[in-house]
């Protein structure tokens, strides 16, 4: 017999995802009232423990003083501009900045659900919508495969072999669900077997063809082909540390295995932007390193291969370098300053023969603190704080630079955590 209560470790399926959100999910003031109550019923005051250190707990919310940071405006093709509201914007009536260009692709549908003549009008669909938004789709595609879920590396090389000495811009996969392993399996392969570029739909969103669906598939091929769907249109106003001189942005993050996993190692990513000053383009690097390391082992390779990227796309050396880096516990802050930064300095000595202007930035998404607006003039229409909520003082570090920020709007019910930065500079 099994002993209920138990944690589970193992990943859940699709069915136990929903039904784990539908139960934690719970909307920012009945979040707030339930906090309340917990502190009125803990009863921290009358602690014997507490009170012999003059220790008493407030059982109200702190109120503190936070600001909203302007959205900046955003330009499409043409002079097609916009001003984002309550975190979000509308393409509607508009193209892609700079349209990419899909020449050969293919489509592998898995499901068996579709029939042939369902997938074409799908794939037909799908190329006018993405030429009405910019991307020049020329509809040279090559015939439609079908395979089961074990077929997959088989199918995909057939796919490549097929195009024979042509290039292959895109291949789109049809899914049947997000259960297994059928998606892994396709990106792996994809990306580090044959060299394609994939893009995945589930059967669910095919069979519907929304527009808007349509229209958000068009939008992420439009990115991964080499297009870009938007840009800041005053720069110097929405990034102006980033435009004074060539700036490159980094982002970093190491995933580990399973708790139950103890040998697979951890992977650490790391991008960095190419197109200065837009930052709209970046390139990537992926390594493997020890179990459950959370230092990036190959930090000075890396930075050293990303920065002549720059170099090449950019036609020019960045003067300054801002860091994000995620995946940090609060335990582990300082030997992630003290290890890291040293690396990023090497590398860019080595290829500089100076030392460089850092902004050393550390995320953080999984903390207790929560923001409620105060008044419903400053919520959003999920009842979360407004996208942009910056709390720079009275809750940060009484010494070290850190604040609070609501980046984007909340989704539904549920409450966004608000990413707390710690921030270092060089």
């Amino acid at each position: 017999n099994i002993v209920p209560g138990q944690r589970y470790q193992k990943k859940l399926d699709d069915g136990q995802v929903s039904k784990m959100m539908s139960i934690a999910c719970q909307h920012p003031a009945g979040r707030e009232t339930s906090i309340r109550k917990s502190v009125l019923e803990n009863k921290y005051n009358s602690a014997k423990r507490a009170n012999e250190f003059g220790i008493e707990v407030d059982s109200n919310p702190t109120s503190v003083q936070a600001r909203v940071l302007p959205a900046p405006k955003l330009r499409y093709h043409g002079c097609a501009s916009l001003y984002p509201e309550n975190g979000a914007w509308n393409m509607r009536g508009k193209k892609v900045v700079n349209g990419a260009k899909v020449g050969i692709w293919a489509c592998v549908n898995f499901c068996n659900e579709l029939t042939e003549d369902q997938v074409r009008i799908f794939c037909g669909k799908l190329s006018e919508m993405s030429s009405t938004t910019g991307v020049n789709f020329n509809g040279a595609k090559l015939k439609i495969f079908h395979a089961r879920s074990d077929q997959v590396e088989a199918k995909l090389r057939e796919v490549r072999q097929q195009a024979g000495n042509m290039k292959i811009d895109l291949v789109l996969a049809i899914l049947p669900n997000k259960n297994g392993s059928l998606y892994g399996d396709i990106k792996r392969i994809c990306e580090t077997d044959i060299g394609l570029m994939s893009q995945c739909c589930l059967l669910k969103n095919v069979e519907k063809s929304s527009p808007q669906f349509l229209a958000n598939v068009a939008l992420k091929i439009n990115a991964k082909c080499g297009g870009r769907n938007s840009v800041f249109a005053d720069i110097p106003v929405s990034l102006p540390v980033v435009w004074k001189q060539p700036t490159i942005i980094f982002g970093a993050d190491v995933t580990h295995p399973s708790a139950l996993d103890d040998t697979a190692p951890s992977i650490a990513s790391v991008v960095a932007s190419q197109d200065w000053p837009e930052v709209t383009k970046y390139h990537g690097d992926v390594h493997a390193q020890g179990h459950r390391v959370e230092l990036i082992e190959a930090l000075e390779g890396i930075v050293k291969k990303l920065l002549l990227s720059f170099e090449k796309q950019s036609k020019q050396r960045p003067k300054q370098l801002i860091f994000y880096r995620d995946g940090v516990s609060e335990g582990q802050f300082r030997k992630v300053l003290e290890d890291e930064i040293p690396l990023i300095e090497k590398a860019w000595k080595a290829l500089y023969n100076e030392k460089p202007s850092i902004t050393f930035i550390v995320v953080q998404k999984r903390h207790h603190t929560r923001l409620f607006p105060s008044d419903g003039k400053y919520q959003d229409n999920s009842g979360n704080v407004m996208p942009g909520t910056v709390v720079d003082r009275q809750i940060c570090h009484p010494a070290e630079f850190d604040f609070f920020l609501c980046s984007h709007a909340g989704i539904k019910v549920i409450l966004t955590q608000h990413s707390s930065h710690l921030v270092v500079s060089s």
